[in-house]
């Protein structure tokens, strides 16, 4: 429960409780369970104060300063937080859809995890249809987090955690969310053009539909990912792990595709044309099949192979068996299991056995 006399000091005006809160920097600030919709907090400070379960719907928290202040189960719905400073600010399970946090700073809290890191909570808080474009939210935690509908343009949440988190339809155009943990997130629909994901675990991602035109993802790991009717137009997926996901009706144009891992793909693409398979500053080198683009790359550009092809007609056996062994060698053998790479072997085999008219039992 709120200590009353907070209270009434703070229904005194924002001036007179940040003189009162300057005079008494030693209080424990506690709000709690107290209803403040539609007030003008604007510029207050609530450095450290105990929120939890108050209500903030409709109110100016603008450029509030709430650094290290406890808000777990809160609600600001509609609440105007812009360029409010809430560093190390709890929000768990808080309510903040509509609300806007454009512009908002907000890095790690200087606690610890078990794990030994420092993190700020936004466990299961609602963001839904909230404004946090050009927001700064590094190495924040959003685990369940549920920003659907939600405006994040030019945002920095590079380094935070949004596993389980729900972004559907969500604008993040533009935003920077590199090294992010986004394991079984939910992107669907989501407008993820010229996004920054470079090195981040989208592991089990739901993207469908999503829209990643010109967004890039090296090194990223999309294994798993549902990416039916997602847009790739012009995306970088050098680097990627792009194994055992689901392509059915995607467009994978003009990517670059460099070193990418991929394996397994499920679904008939419906675009896929003009793939780079070089690295930036060589001569470049399309394919219209992602599928093949990495064994094109090899036959291309690896001498041995390009020895065994040369050998084919004289000495098929030999060079099968050289050609087989020399493939599963490659810097991506560890990601297929034994009978993956068995299978390897024999359609190889097979494809040769066919073409020089060996009977294959």
């Amino acid at each position: 429960m709120a200590n009353q006399e907070h209270v009434e000091i703070l229904l005194q005006g924002v001036e007179i409780w940040n003189r009162w809160k300057e005079e008494n920097p030693r209080i424990e600030v506690d709000l709690s369970e107290h209803d403040f919709s539609n007030a003008n907090l604007m510029g207050i400070n609530l450095i450290r104060a105990k929120l939890r379960d108050s209500i903030f719907d409709n109110s100016d928290l603008s450029e509030a300063y709430l650094n290290f202040a406890s808000l777990n189960h809160a609600s600001l719905v509609n609440a105007n937080l812009y360029r409010a400073t809430i560093e190390g600010t709890t929000f768990e399970a808080a309510n903040l859809s509509n609300a806007n946090l454009s512009s908002v700073f907000a890095f790690p809290q200087r606690i610890l995890n078990g794990l030994g890191h420092s993190v700020s909570y936004f466990r299961e808080a609602k963001f839904i249809r909230a404004n946090l474009s050009e927001s700064h939210f590094y190495g924040a935690y959003f685990e369940s987090a549920d920003f659907s509908f939600a405006m994040i343009k030019n945002a920095d949440i590079s380094n935070c955690g949004f596993n389980n988190a729900n972004f559907e339809a969500a604008n993040l155009s533009g935003s920077d969310i590199g090294n992010a943990s986004m394991r079984n997130a939910n992107l669907t629909n989501a407008n993820l053009q010229g996004v920054i994901l470079t090195n981040a675990d989208l592991a089990g991602c739901k993207m469908m539909g999503a829209d990643l035109l010109g967004a890039n993802l090296l090194g990223a790991d999309l294994q798993g990912c549902n990416l039916t009717g997602a847009s790739l137009n012009n995306a970088n997926l050098n680097n990627v792990r792009l194994v055992d996901a689901e392509v059915g009706e995607a467009i994978f144009s003009g990517c670059s595709v460099y070193g990418a891992s991929i394996w397994d793909l499920r679904g008939d693409i419906l675009e896929q044309k003009d793939l780079v398979i070089t690295n930036s500053g060589k001569p470049i080198i399309t394919v219209d099949n992602i599928k093949v683009a990495q064994f094109i790359y090899l036959i291309l550009n690896n001498e041995e192979i390009k020895h065994v092809i040369d050998t084919l007609t004289s000495k098929p056996w030999q060079a099968c068996v050289y050609l087989s062994l020399l493939i599963l060698q490659t810097q991506n053998h560890h990601l297929l299991s034994c009978s993956q790479q068995f299978r390897i072997i024999k359609l190889l085999l097979c494809q040769l056995f066919r073409r020089v008219k060996v009977p294959f039992r």
